[in-house]
């Protein structure tokens, strides 16, 4: 029988560092021993059998030996039964997928503790063979599927600080590099972890696909999914820090933009990062602003990183404020994005405007303010900080040629 080894992207799971369990052990529960023999006949050439003739034995087993990948049990058993186990199973090892053997007069609680979550599947006696082996056989690769499901989770935070330490070896290599080194080197230790955020993407997809169609831990599908959005927001970061490396913000294409469903579409990807997922957004557009010349995706950028910025310098649930203004007669047009942070002395202020590395504070903010800098000049404009501890901080985008009527170059 093909073993979990075998999936098409077990490879690439191993590549990222996700060892799926080396053990393949099954242990079936029954007080009569005729039973526990046709079942260990049954599997015993493809898995690691183990046995026990109560529920008692059954946990002690468990604690001996560790983990198991599946539990089959009788359910009419002497002291405890098989309901009572498998529900003491879940507590003690959620990730065993559990199954039950009972007659049909025993079905009304078992179908209970199907829907309970302490009993995966359940089989009516007399149990067919073939249906029995496809059982176990789905049952330890959904249990194979959870721990790789888990570990990509915990990968996903290592990315993450891979990725944070990646950028601050870059600040403290300020000193020592011109521009255009620092953008070379920015470009060079961000492909890896981009390739390897993209690789989870795609495993923790077909995962999550697989284990959604099973039932299973509401913990852990919630775990999977957060994840998810978090491997989603980290890889458009690194796609904005690959830009800048690349020079490619500065590069700016104007096209006349509808800023209403420009703003739209921006907020629905803000509330996708997890900084924006419960994060309210007051937005103001002003009536001189409805139609700009600017480059949407160099601009989206921009505006996201700001956002960003004043999602991680404000507190909890705190509401971040966007305005979007314009000016007829200079032909500039601002966007404005307010924190309701505890701002940033004078000198702080200062350093936050200069070019890329000067602008790293422990918070994390010269990134992202970087980002808007480029596209801001790219645009013929700049970028304004106004802040003063305990008021926020006030991040203005200053964009110029912006009339789509007008002659722009």
């Amino acid at each position: 029988m093909e073993t979990s080894t075998a999936h098409p992207w077990f490879e690439t799971l191993r590549g990222l560092g996700v060892t799926l369990p080396g053990h393949r052990r099954v242990l079936l529960v029954d007080d009569e021993a005729d039973n526990l023999d046709v079942l260990r006949l049954l599997l015993d050439e493809e898995y690691e059998i183990h046995v026990a003739t109560n529920g008692h034995e059954a946990l002690a087993t468990l604690e001996r030996v560790g983990e198991f990948g599946v539990i089959i049990s009788d359910q009419r058993m002497r002291g405890m039964t098989g309901v009572a186990l498998l529900t003491e199973f879940s507590r003690r090892a959620p990730d065993t997928v559990r199954m039950i053997l009972t007659a049909y007069s025993d079905v009304e609680p078992i179908v209970a503790a199907v829907n309970e979550g302490s009993v995966y599947r359940f089989f009516l006696k007399p149990w067919n063979p073939h249906e029995m082996r496809a059982a176990v056989a789905d049952g330890l690769w959904l249990y194979q599927s959870r721990a790789a499901l888990e570990r990509l989770v915990d990968l996903q935070g290592e990315r993450k600080k891979a990725l944070s330490e990646t950028v601050e070896r870059l600040r403290r290599t300020e000193a020592e590099l011109v521009a255009s080194e620092r953008m070379t080197t920015m470009g060079r230790l961000t492909s890896g972890i981009t390739h390897n955020i993209r690789n989870s993407l795609t495993v923790m997809m077909n995962l999550l696909e697989m284990v959604q169609q099973q039932p299973t831990e509401t913990s852990v599908l919630w775990a999977a999914q957060k994840a998810f959005r978090k491997l989603g927001a980290l890889i458009n970061l690194v796609g904005d820090i690959n830009s800048l490396a690349r020079g490619e913000l500065h590069k700016v294409v104007r096209l006349p933009v509808e800023v209403g469903p420009f703003v739209e579409q921006l907020l629905r990807l803000f509330r996708l990062e997890p900084q924006g997922h419960s994060r309210p957004v007051q937005v103001t557009i002003a009536a001189g602003a409805r139609v700009l010349a600017m480059d949407p995706t160099k601009v989206r950028q921009a505006t996201m990183a700001l956002l960003r910025n004043a999602a991680q310098a404000s507190p909890e649930g705190a509401g971040i404020e966007l305005g979007i203004t314009a000016d007829a007669p200079t032909n500039t047009a601002i966007f404005e994005v307010r924190d309701n942070g505890g701002g940033m002395d004078a000198s702080t202020v200062t350093r936050a405007a200069q070019p890329f590395f000067s602008a790293f504070e422990p918070r994390g903010l010269g990134l992202g303010l970087e980002i808007a800098r480029v596209v801001a000049e790219g645009h013929g404009g700049r970028l304004e900080l106004l802040s003063a501890p305990g008021s926020g901080t006030i991040a203005r985008l200053h964009l110029t040629a912006i009339d789509p009527l007008a002659d722009n170059p």
